[in-house]
This record gives structure tokens, C-alpha cells and sequence, in this order.
């Protein structure tokens, strides 16, 4: 029976990865909770998240043994394109639909 065990190039994806994605998505709520008084805070505490996240990609490819991406005008230009498209109409659409929404249940709830 063959045995099981996690590769130290997955695990260290894995550790990368659940930091930077908890360091960016509190970053992004201290931005969006005005009562919490942190925007700065966490525009920088989403920066490092971020920035961790896109350390983590050449690290792992590294790790595998694989090529590097290699950065073309297409490339920067539809990732620029998915980080604002997911960012932009996310966050208004969080900010515009909760309380539309908040509204229509607690109306229907009386």
C-alpha cells in the first residue's frame, strides 16, 4: 500500500496561499465597515495579502519545475481586466443590493 504524504511544494502553496488570502480579504473588510474607523489599515493590510498572493505564484512555479509566465500586453492586460471587473462591480454590488435587499425582507417580514 502506498503511502500518503503531502510534498513540501504543495504544503508550501497551501501555507502562502490560506495567508495571503486571509491577510487581503480582512484587508478588504476594514475597508468596507466604516464603524470600524481602519480604511488605511486595511488598504495596507490588503496590499501585503495581495502582495503575498502574487509572490506565491512564481514560488510555486518554481517549486514544480515549470517555465515562468511570461508577461505580454495580453497577459497584464486580462488580468488587470478580471482584478477590476471582480473588484469593481463586486464591491458595488455588495454595497448597493445588501441594503435593497435588508429592505425587501424586513417589508415582506411585516
Amino acid at each position: 500500500m502506498k503511502k500518503l504524504c503531502m510534498q513540501k511544494r504543495n504544503f508550501a502553496a497551501t501555507i502562502l496561499s490560506a495567508a495571503g488570502g486571509v491577510l487581503l480579504f480582512l484587508g478588504i473588510c476594514m475597508c468596507l465597515l466604516p464603524r470600524w474607523n481602519t480604511f488605511a489599515l486595511g488598504l495596507i493590510m490588503g496590499g501585503i495579502g495581495s502582495l503575498v498572493l502574487l509572490v506565491m505564484a512564481p514560488v510555486w512555479r518554481g517549486m514544480e519545475n515549470t517555465t515562468p509566465i511570461r508577461l505580454n500586453a495580453r497577459t497584464v492586460g486580462l488580468t488587470l481586466m478580471g482584478v477590476t471587473g471582480a473588484m469593481g462591480l463586486g464591491a458595488c454590488m455588495v454595497m448597493a443590493w445588501i441594503p435593497w435587499m435588508l429592505a425587501t425582507i424586513i417589508s415582506a417580514a411585516m
